[in-house]
């Protein structure tokens, strides 16, 4: 028996009061794991599920392919010993894409290779996601290019116009802007948008695309 089996085992006992289906629920662990009959476990299979531990712990990023040509056995019995023993690795979750890029006009990028010298001149934006428990989090953030300060930010579960508005709207009123600034970022999809657009040239501000392919 698996250790997950045996640990759904013994934790069912708690719920005898339970139906199968309803104690399997509170446990959380599949039907399939209470009718699973157990089964002899040989020496051998027990050498190797130890070989494969510590194959794991030496290459974590090798699945159960990679590992039985490490060891030398085959694939088969590689992926058996590991399920029988919850050995298998889980998928990871996909991270979400933060930049949906939209078309742009060409020579869009008034910033190059400058370095902004003067507080104010230069606005950078950009979106990064955070896990939080088995979900992701979008955190935009808007940085003075002359003094690396965050001067606008803004969380939320949606990537979209309304979080990158939040952050700039903070960001132009938190920071002293200079005649004709400039604000940078990269194609995607919130920052080209005509509302996104008005929010900057309303306050004088003339908008930035870095280059396809470069994060400048």
């Amino acid at each position: 028996m698996s250790a997950r089996a045996r640990f759904a085992r013994e934790r069912l006992g708690a719920f005898r009061e339970l139906s199968v289906v309803a104690a399997c629920r509170a446990v959380g662990v599949p039907r399939s794991l209470y009718y699973r009959k157990t089964r002899a476990v040989s020496e051998s299979e027990i050498e190797l599920a130890s070989r494969i531990r510590v194959a794991q712990a030496r290459i974590p990023s090798y699945g159960y392919r990679r590992l039985a040509a490490a060891l030398g056995e085959p694939e088969k019995l590689v992926r058996g010993v590991m399920a029988w023993h919850g050995l298998l690795s889980r998928s990871k979750k996909r991270k979400p894409r933060t930049t949906l890029p939209t078309y742009v006009l060409p020579n869009s990028n008034l910033l190059g290779s400058a370095h902004p010298r003067v507080p104010g001149s230069v606005l950078a934006a950009d979106v990064t996601c955070i896990p939080i428990g088995p979900r992701y989090a979008f955190l935009a953030v808007v940085l003075d290019l002359a003094t690396r300060e965050l001067v606008g930010w803004a969380l939320s579960w949606k990537n979209d116009l309304m979080l990158a508005r939040s952050a700039l709207l903070l960001a132009m009123h938190e920071a002293p802007l200079e005649p004709s600034w400039i604000h940078h970022s990269d194609r995607g999809a919130p920052y080209p948008s005509p509302t996104y657009r008005a929010d900057v040239t309303s306050r004088g501000g003339a908008m930035s695309f870095a280059d396809v392919g470069s994060p400048r």
